[in-house]
């Protein structure tokens, strides 16, 4: 069985580009506090603080900073996972 804690689940969270509004913008903007990239507030929008924050981390992390957090970037944040292809 699976654990039913707060760990997320596959694909459950689409791909987040400024001007994207909501919960899982949240949950992004959350996780960018924890990691200390982000100052702004947690109001499901995201701006131009969002944006400087995930490229940041992008670079960080050796990816292409273009400010999108699309699957890559939201597996490396723990936000999402991606299954293996391997079913393994």
């Amino acid at each position: 069985m699976s654990d039913s804690t707060t760990q997320p689940t596959d694909l459950d969270m689409n791909t987040l580009f400024v001007g994207s509004l909501g919960s899982d913008v949240e949950k992004l903007q959350q996780k960018l506090k924890e990691i200390e990239l982000y100052f702004g507030p947690i109001d499901g929008f995201f701006g131009q603080g969002v944006e400087m924050a995930i490229k940041e981390f992008q670079d960080n992390q050796g990816f292409a900073a273009d400010g999108i957090a699309g699957l890559s970037t939201l597996a490396a944040l723990s936000l999402i996972t991606i299954p293996s292809e391997t079913g393994e």
